[in-house]
């Protein structure tokens, strides 16, 4: 599944044409750019938006309001959803005029296939079913404006909702 390890190599490679970076550092980022060279990820995110670091996902998940009566549940939410790969988000900087001010936010989890073998599901479009009927419990006015059709990149079918 996906371009093969050969390909995602050489793609590397063209991406990082124009940065000096040490060769064994398995995350790199740049302005615009993301690979993670150990899960086979590389991605360049939307014009001036920001990387977050990933350390500082702790002061943000407490910063993050949840609904239906979630906050007092807080603690075993962020247990079960884990702490992300990777944050890029609109407003990223720390200033004064992007306090409460809400920031749309690419956030790359990974789970691990054994932990969605205990789920009860027929296919992958039912397991997003699942997630998206998770999240809207989680988070407050939580909806789907809309969902495109999927569509393959390298090998993979890909959804979008926005």
């Amino acid at each position: 599944m996906g371009i093969g390890r050969r390909n995602f190599l050489k793609l590397i490679g063209l991406a990082l044409t124009s940065l000096a970076v040490d060769p064994l550092q398995t995350v790199i980022t740049n302005d615009h750019l993301y690979i993670n060279k150990k899960l086979g990820i590389l991605f360049y995110k939307p014009k001036n938006w920001g990387f977050l670091n990933v350390k500082d996902f702790g002061k943000l998940k407490n910063e993050q309001i949840l609904g239906n009566g979630w906050d007092e549940e807080k603690e075993d939410v962020w247990e079960e959803i884990d702490e992300p790969i990777c944050l890029t988000t609109k407003y990223y900087k720390d200033v004064p005029e992007n306090k409460g001010k809400f920031s749309p936010t690419i956030t790359l989890n990974i789970t691990h296939k054994s932990e969605l073998e205990e789920l009860d599901y027929e296919n992958f479009e039912e397991l997003m079913n699942l997630s998206q009927f998770g999240v809207s419990n989680l988070l407050t006015d939580f909806r789907v404006l809309k969902r495109y059709e999927p569509y393959d990149i390298s090998g993979c079918k890909f959804h979008f909702l926005k």
